[in-house]
């Protein structure tokens, strides 16, 4: 993962802005009309607003590389039968309620359309917090006084192995940042969003996390944990990769 050329590891969005020679003012009066998500990766990388997108796609490619997401692999050495699937990257912009940009945002999305039920993937069923439980917990946290905390895990989807053998082409775009040879493809070693069993395998991964450090899971409610001892009592509700 050395060889990778990935740069501009930890340049956020304002950086970016910076480097571009506006300010936030003058950001949000030149773009507020014209300024949209790329229709394309290409558009992202050589439009005129490529100093913007550059580092949101470099910081999300870091984060993959960074937790071993995958290893490349000729395509000559995938196991018969298996078939490479696809994906691309997901830009959005966030903003506010004035209609102003906060955030520059991207994703790397896998095409987990294109997996094949038991040979890509077998479960994927992964709950989520009732909304009764929430309730309560808020409830008694309001009625005892106690510190309420939310949360959520950064690139959850990234963290989890996976249990079936995924092998992902992806857009030529990405394949050129990172610096990868014409007949190389991604064989995945974790869960990537987009794959159908990435938020079963998290909630796993999550559940047996939670249970190590003395939290027991509630029978009627799987997302909901509760750890109690003489320092006092901790109860977390768990929703995909947001938590209270």
């Amino acid at each position: 993962f050395h060889a990778l050329n990935v740069q501009l590891e930890n340049l956020t969005t304002r950086n970016a802005i910076c480097m571009a020679g506006m300010t936030d003012d003058e950001l949000q009066k030149t773009l507020a009309s014209d300024f949209g998500v790329p229709p394309t990766m290409f558009d992202a990388i050589h439009g005129k607003h490529k100093e913007l997108w550059l580092p949101v796609i470099r910081r999300e490619l870091n984060q993959i590389v960074r937790t071993e997401t995958f290893r490349l692999v000729k395509t000559k050495d995938i196991p018969a039968g298996k078939r490479p699937i696809t994906g691309r990257m997901v830009l959005a912009i966030k903003r506010n309620k004035k209609g102003y940009i906060t955030k520059l945002k991207g994703r790397f999305v896998a095409h987990g359309f294109r997996q094949q039920y038991g040979r890509d993937y077998h479960s994927t069923y992964a709950p989520t917090v009732h909304k009764p439980s929430l309730r309560t917990m808020l409830s008694v946290a309001v009625r005892n006084h106690w510190l309420l905390k939310q949360f959520d895990v950064k690139g959850a989807f990234l963290l989890s192995d996976l249990e079936y053998a995924v092998f992902l082409r992806p857009p030529k775009e990405v394949a050129k940042m990172l610096n990868m040879a014409d007949d190389e493809v991604w064989e995945l070693r974790k869960t990537l969003y987009g794959l159908k069993q990435s938020a079963y395998r998290w909630h796993q991964d999550f559940t047996k996390e939670m249970i190590r450090l003395g939290f027991e899971q509630c029978f009627e409610d799987p997302c909901l944990f509760r750890r109690s001892d003489k320092r006092g009592t901790l109860c977390v509700c768990v929703h995909v990769d947001d938590c209270v």
